[in-house]
């Protein structure tokens, strides 16, 4: 309780920070990337660095290579802003920012925000106004200690009502394994 109060003030400016980026993007198109298994993935880092800072646990994310390539491509048009929007610690912005570099993203200051839990990212989105199209991807899920993975449903329904009131557009665990593990045929 203590820490969430000391986190508040943190906490609304990275809310005020991300819904003033959004409503003032200038380009056409506005993709909002999680991280944790979305873009990078992260299930064996909580498997096998259990017990080492979370810059180093973040150092070790194997990022998809179709999302990067997917990314890159979306990066060339003007019309496009990308941003990486995760549910982390604060103390991990560094750390997070420096994985990204090393992939050769190099976000700027309203390029990266880090909040408090998947819930808050629904409340940014709730609150931006924007004529622009958002197109969102992210899982929305979590991995609990026994290794099931568990999808926040009464998130997913909130995104899926906001999808019918705003220009977004969602992609969530589905769409993301199956861009992710979808084989071409030869």
């Amino acid at each position: 309780m203590l820490k969430e109060l000391l986190l508040l003030p943190l906490t609304l400016l990275n809310r005020y920070r991300a819904i003033n980026t959004i409503k003032n993007c200038t380009q056409k198109r506005i993709f909002l990337f999680d991280i944790d298994n979305t873009i990078a993935d992260t299930i064996p880092s909580f498997e096998n660095y259990k017990n080492v800072s979370e810059a180093a646990r973040v150092s070790t994310l194997a990022f998809y290579i179709k999302m990067h390539k997917l990314i890159c491509i979306l990066k060339k048009s003007p019309n496009n802003k990308i941003i990486f929007f995760t549910a982390r610690g604060f103390k991990s912005k560094k750390a997070t920012q420096d994985w990204l570099n090393s992939f050769g993203f190099l976000p700027k200051k309203n390029e990266l925000f880090i909040v408090r839990n998947a819930k808050e990212k629904i409340n940014i989105l709730q609150k931006t106004q924007t004529q622009n199209t958002i197109y969102y991807i992210d899982d929305l899920a979590y991995l609990e200690k026994n290794g099931t993975v568990v999808v926040y449903k009464a998130l997913i329904n909130c995104i899926h009502k906001l999808t019918e009131q705003k220009k977004i557009i969602y992609f969530g665990l589905d769409a993301i394994s199956e861009f992710i593990y979808f084989q071409e045929p030869c």
